[in-house]
């Protein structure tokens, strides 16, 4: 493949290499596949940054599946089904909305609000408890 090499500042031929690279989850160890380049001409490797590429995605999801917690689409999947934006649902959960947003897109949640929204999935009585407290 020819692409432009960063550390070489020009089009060159390049090979794609994949590595496995530790990486500490708060105390997990979870290997994780990463693409890296190598620049033909120069052997420096690096990577492409890319939207669609989150690095952190791979391993969170790996650690919420150890601890058996709730994935980001479960959380999203939930709040629809009941009809609720996600204001709506901060404000009845008492997390912030900005919070509910980073968790519903990929962020990892801290195991007591994990705790909180696994309580309410897994039993909406819970959320109904929770509106007739409003």
């Amino acid at each position: 493949m020819i692409t432009f090499c960063p550390f070489g500042e020009k089009e060159t031929k390049i090979k794609k290499n994949i590595k496995t690279e530790d990486m500490d989850i708060r105390g997990e160890i979870i290997p994780v596949e990463r693409e890296f380049y190598r620049c033909e001409e120069c052997g420096e490797e690096f990577e492409f940054a890319s939207d669609e590429n989150d690095p952190f995605d791979t391993p969170y999801r790996e650690y919420r599946l150890r601890k058996g917690w709730v994935q980001p689409e479960e959380i999203k999947e939930f709040r629809e089904s009941l009809g609720l934006t996600q204001q709506q649902m901060s404000d009845l959960l008492g997390i912030g909305i900005a919070t509910l947003n980073r968790y519903e897109n990929g962020a990892l949640q801290t195991e007591a609000n994990n705790n909180l929204i696994s309580l309410n999935i897994t039993n909406p009585q819970n959320l109904l408890r929770l509106i007739e407290l409003k």
